[in-house]
């Protein structure tokens, strides 16, 4: 199975991946972020990817709520959030398919190849922060480290459409 046998094991208790604060992530125009993950039923607030910090170096994140939600958030001045979350949960211990989508009009999130709920609008242009991109955490706030596996994590300068959210769905489940 090529989602599971790939993935970084995360178990919620102060480990992430630190990517640096990279002039290639820090996109300020249409975004997009895609990944894989598999987790159990949580108590939690967990971060999964991560450009933010509670504080004022807010960029963008996507995240699951302690209801199993997935939650993508954006920010145009480093402090206030846009945000959008999903209607269906993914603490099930199964593996699901997220792509977060800022497309210059509105915030989108897609669950296993749908999308999850209505768009919310947001314009205006994402906020350049200082902070590190991480993986299965976040700099700065309170400590909401991921528990669970992660994999096949992208991130693109553009929108996805509808019909990429579903080729990068399919080439991971076709193997």
């Amino acid at each position: 199975d090529k989602v599971g046998n790939y993935s970084f094991q995360f178990d919620g208790t102060a480990d992430s991946v630190d990517m640096g604060d990279s002039a290639a992530l820090d996109i300020i125009g249409h975004l997009s972020i895609s990944c894989w993950i598999k987790m159990p039923a949580n108590s939690a607030h967990m971060w999964v990817v991560s450009k933010d910090n509670e504080g004022s170096q807010r960029s963008y994140a996507v995240n699951v709520l302690s209801s199993g939600l997935v939650r993508f958030l954006v920010s145009t001045d480093g402090t206030a959030i846009t945000t959008i979350s999903s209607v269906s949960t993914v603490d099930d211990d199964a593996w699901h398919h997220i792509a977060c989508v800022s497309n210059g009009t509105d915030l989108r999130i897609y669950i296993d190849n749908a999308l999850d709920g209505t768009p919310v609008a947001f314009t205006g242009a994402i906020f350049d922060s200082t902070m590190p991109f991480e993986l299965g955490g976040k700099s700065g706030g309170a400590s909401k480290y991921y528990d669970g596996l992660l994999t096949e994590v992208s991130v693109f300068n553009y929108a996805l459409t509808a019909g990429n959210v579903t080729t990068l769905y399919g080439d991971a489940t076709n193997g």
